[in-house]
């Protein structure tokens, strides 16, 4: 959490860490907007090497229940030297429309900056590799309190990192770079949509001959 006085401080040591150690960065904070009621900006900035901000995002789709600003921005894919990048906060990556949001603009990976809880670890992340399958790039999910994960576009796992075991919390990962097409990122959720019709089809016929057989 960041205080809104402190934010702007607190991007620019980011940007000069990034510039000295030459690598992107996605740093991903919550602003404390107000405390009551509790208000938060859930966001990330995309960083380069060079220490400029490319983007800022805000996140899309707050956990029920969850005191944050709603995004409501469309989700970019940036150009960098070694491809097309793009990125999402933690729930973010429970929806599909957003793999295939990735996808449809050429994403070749995608960063998920995350926060779960042990509830849910490691199922959280196992979550995002299925975006990952269907959206046909590589994964990158650094998660607070549950496993962090990287993944290529097959979803195999390039990297793994507990968080219940006793580590340094710093997780290095190898990745291919390039998109896979897949029927996913093309035709979306067409057939769960036709399945579901057929389905309900099924069932209004077997009702009608029931009302029928009933009536006889």
């Amino acid at each position: 959490l960041v205080a809104p006085a402190d934010e702007a401080a607190f991007i620019a040591r980011a940007r000069a860490a990034a510039r000295e150690l030459r690598v992107d960065l996605v740093l991903a904070y919550a602003v404390l907007e107000t405390r009551s009621p509790v208000l938060l900006d859930n966001k990330y900035l995309f960083i380069t090497d060079g220490g400029d901000v490319l983007d800022e995002y805000q996140k899309h789709h707050p956990v029920p229940g969850e005191p944050s600003i709603r995004g409501t921005g469309p989700l970019k894919v940036l150009e960098r030297p070694y491809g097309k990048v793009g990125g999402a906060i933690c729930y973010d990556y429970d929806f599909p429309a957003m793999a295939r949001e990735h996808a449809r603009a050429g994403a070749e990976l995608v960063v998920v900056p995350s926060s779960d809880w042990r509830g849910i670890d490691p199922v959280h992340t196992f979550m995002a590799r299925v975006r990952a399958i269907e959206g046909g790039f590589s994964l990158v999910r650094a998660a607070r309190w549950s496993a962090s994960g990287a993944f290529d576009a097959h979803g195999r796992v390039r990297a793994w990192m507990p968080a219940i075991d006793d580590n340094d919390g710093v997780m290095v990962a190898r990745v291919p770079v390039g998109r896979i097409p897949t029927l996913a990122a093309t035709i979306g959720d067409a057939p769960v949509a036709l399945a579901g019709l057929v389905l309900a089809g099924l069932a209004a016929l077997a009702l009608r001959r029931r009302r029928a057989e009933v009536a006889s």
